[in-house]
């Protein structure tokens, strides 16, 4: 558990990090507007990325988690098959 949790916690600070770290930085810049917008929004695609990464990494790293979304999988095939 504590190499799945560090795996989640570094994947977290390496999406949400730099999306943090600019805009500390563009708040003590003269014009907010020098940093492009581009970048901005690719950071904050970055801190949304995060989001879906997570299920993945969840499948990846826990047996539990992964047992559980089989059975959900598993009874999603099963009902559809009874209508």
């Amino acid at each position: 558990i504590t190499k799945t949790l560090a795996i989640i916690m570094g994947v977290f600070v390496a999406c949400w990090l730099p999306f943090f770290t600019i805009y500390i930085f563009r708040s003590q810049l003269k014009n907010p507007d020098s940093i492009p917008g581009y970048l901005l929004e690719f950071f904050i695609w970055l801190g949304y990325f995060n989001s879906a990464i997570n299920p993945v990494l969840y499948a990846i790293l826990n047996a539990n988690f992964r047992q559980a979304f089989h059975d959900i999988l598993a009874a999603g095939v099963l009902v559809s098959h009874i209508k």
